[in-house]
């Protein structure tokens, strides 16, 4: 035996030998086993400084309440708990006080349901829509990669690593026509350059479009009304609906189509 071991009681460090610490029992394969406490400690018959604990009826852990003391053994304590669903039945202390015991086993099923859920939401639309968004990101064997990942577009590390706070930032999707779209084409996947826009929205936004056309049924309208369409609510409710409440930028009266038809020409939307 050699070197040197901490006594648990007084917590000194001295030499592992008999001269310090008593045999614990018969030696086993010619090693001798010490007691974990020095002679002095035990002579004398100090107080152990690893930490005791209290318990009390009533205490509770997880699902289980502790009822009364059943019995004690050389190596451990064991106590009554009644489980939330009324069961009352024997444990081992240690263990419920660990929570390797939470309850009688009628909260086993939701206790490893829980465990091996994070958000619960991995089969949502958003949840597909993040983990799509990533794939065109970084993903070089997927068929969309050329037209982000390859371009340099990225997404921002709080969304990359963490579904929850991509949904906490870009909130619920608000339809099933709703996709997620970059304000600006050449910018990033992050706050403040995605929202949910339709496929409409999109179009408008696509960076192999920068000039569009677009025709409106304008009925009887005059060309005044026409030109200074954002002066007409008739004008303005047809636009709020076609473009689902963004109104385009730029959008200019270009020349009538027909008897009712009417082309304008806009950039983008907001």
């Amino acid at each position: 035996m050699t070197g040197t071991r901490i006594c648990t009681r007084c917590g000194e460090s001295k030499p592992n030998t008999l001269e310090h610490f008593s045999p614990n029992g018969r030696p086993k394969n010619e090693v001798q086993k010490l007691r974990p406490e020095c002679r002095v400690c035990a002579r004398n018959k100090v107080p152990s400084k690893i930490p005791t604990y209290t318990y009390n009826p009533g205490d509770k852990f997880s699902y289980l309440t502790l009822v009364k003391l059943s019995r004690k053994t050389d190596k451990a304590i064991y106590w009554v708990c009644r489980c939330d669903c009324g069961v009352e039945k024997e444990y081992q202390i240690g263990q419920v006080r660990a929570g390797f015991t939470k309850s009688c086993g009628c909260k086993r099923t939701e206790l490893l349901r829980e465990a091996a859920t994070t958000h619960g939401k991995s089969r949502t639309d958003e949840y597909g829509i993040w983990g799509g968004m990533i794939d065109r990101c970084y993903n070089p064997d997927g068929v969309n990669y050329p037209y982000w990942g390859a371009r340099g577009i990225t997404v921002c590390d709080r969304w990359r690593d963490s579904f929850e706070a991509f949904l906490e930032d870009m909130g619920p999707r608000p339809s099933k026509r709703h996709q997620i779209d970059r304000v600006d084409n050449d910018g990033n996947y992050e706050p403040g350059n995605c929202r949910w826009a339709t496929v409409q929205q999109q179009a408008l936004n696509r960076r192999t479009s920068k000039l569009k056309n677009i025709v409106i049924e304008a009925g009887d309208a005059s060309d005044d009304e026409l030109k200074n369409w954002q002066q007409s609510p008739r004008l303005l409710a047809i636009f709020k609906m076609l473009f689902e409440h963004f109104l385009p930028v730029d959008l200019t009266f270009s020349e009538r189509l027909g008897k009712t038809g009417a082309i304008f020409t806009c950039s983008k939307i907001n």
